[in-house]
């Protein structure tokens, strides 16, 4: 009789335990859920604030009722990152857990036009937070922050999480691209973009930097060159250059002893620079340059040469001569540019321009020598 009385003890007890279990499996989801709207309301005005003690009592308390979570270990690791401490231990259990997966699933989600529907069906897989949530737009400022300050040096690795809490997939794309590269150089569209010479169009305006009373005011100028690979540090870039006079005065020039009230239509630059790759964000980069070239003011002088030695197609043995202005030009530039597709950018550059006008002996007139200019320019 003893033992039967053991035995339905025991039973009893494990009935008690059982039912006391499934209750606590069943009401789990529903305090989680209370708990991260709770947590949710308190964390948007904190990171607005940056209140950094307050974040971490959010989520501390969060992760004590449902564990831990994607959403809370990114909020975890960019505090840390935001606050220079140290955060590889974080980092790594976010990769093993394959948080980055369940974070471009949820970017994915947000995307879609139905992602209310979608976050209603399974809260859980979102972590309970739901789809495009204030908080997550925080969460990508911040991020986002992250990748373009100069107060933060991040490896690849990292920069590629951090380009993936800031859902900026172009800057994931160009991080890869660089990683790809570096471990099989395929040579393929998406991995080379740096690599290829470019071609560069520039469209600006030219003038004078100071000065009263100058020859040539300010005036259009175009250009076409062509730009070495983006791949090192060191760029170099040839090309011409050609203004448009149209708001400048006359000048005197010697033309066989005799004086000569002369216009110029446009002028000519044929030379080279050698830029410095300063700052390479990715999509962006500043350039800053030194040039050197050849300058040619046409003057509208010319004549006909005859050479006896020479005989042309029409058989008249003649040639024409022209009589321009011909100096050295100098400058130096800063240029930004921004890429705008996989190896096409688009940029502005602002240039300092000395040409030393009086190197010709046969320009009279004391022509200004210090110039400026701002050009739009498009690589591709």
């Amino acid at each position: 009789m003893r033992n039967i009385s053991f035995f339905l003890f025991t039973v009893l007890l494990l009935g008690i335990s059982g039912v006391t279990r499934a209750q606590q499996t069943v009401s789990t989801p529903a305090s989680c859920i209370t708990t991260a709207q709770s947590a949710l309301d308190k964390l948007v005005p904190a990171l607005v604030k940056n209140d950094f003690d307050a974040i971490r009592d959010i989520v501390n308390v969060w992760e004590r009722d449902c564990g831990k979570t994607e959403f809370l270990e990114r909020i975890r690791i960019l505090q840390l990152l935001i606050s220079k401490s140290p955060y590889q231990t974080e980092l790594d259990y976010y990769y093993n857990q394959k948080y980055d997966q369940q974070l471009i699933k949820r970017w994915n989600n947000a995307d879609k036009k139905n992602y209310k529907e979608i976050y209603s069906k399974q809260p859980s897989l979102f972590d309970y937070v739901p789809l495009r949530h204030q908080a997550d737009s925080l969460l990508k400022l911040k991020a986002k922050a992250l990748l373009y300050s100069d107060s933060y040096q991040l490896a690849d690795k990292d920069r590629k999480l951090i380009a993936l809490f800031a859902d900026d997939f172009n800057e994931i794309a160009a991080q890869q691209a660089e990683s790809n590269q570096a471990k099989n150089d395929k040579g393929s569209y998406t991995e080379d973009y740096k690599d290829r010479v470019g071609y560069t169009i520039y469209a600006g305006t030219y003038g004078p930097l100071g000065g009263t009373n100058t020859t040539f005011g300010y005036n259009p100028v175009f250009g076409l060159t062509v730009m070495s690979s983006l791949r090192k540090n060191f760029i170099f870039e040839g090309g011409i250059k050609v203004r448009i006079n149209s708001s400048d005065r006359d000048f005197q020039y010697l033309l066989y002893n005799e004086t000569m009230d002369v216009n110029s239509a446009a002028s000519f630059s044929v030379g080279g620079n050698v830029g410095y790759k300063a700052l390479d964000r990715g999509k962006f980069m500043l350039i800053p340059k030194l040039g050197i070239g050849w300058e040619v003011i046409s003057t509208g002088l010319s004549e006909t040469v005859y050479n006896d030695n020479y005989v042309d197609e029409y058989g008249d043995g003649s040639s024409t001569r022209f009589h321009n202005v011909n100096t050295l030009h100098l400058g130096a530039s800063l240029a930004g540019m921004y890429r705008v597709s996989r190896k096409n950018y688009i940029g502005l550059e602002i240039g300092y321009h000395y040409t030393p006008y009086q190197w010709d002996s046969n320009l009279i007139t004391d022509i200004y020598n210090h110039y400026g200019s701002v050009e739009l320019f498009f690589r591709f």
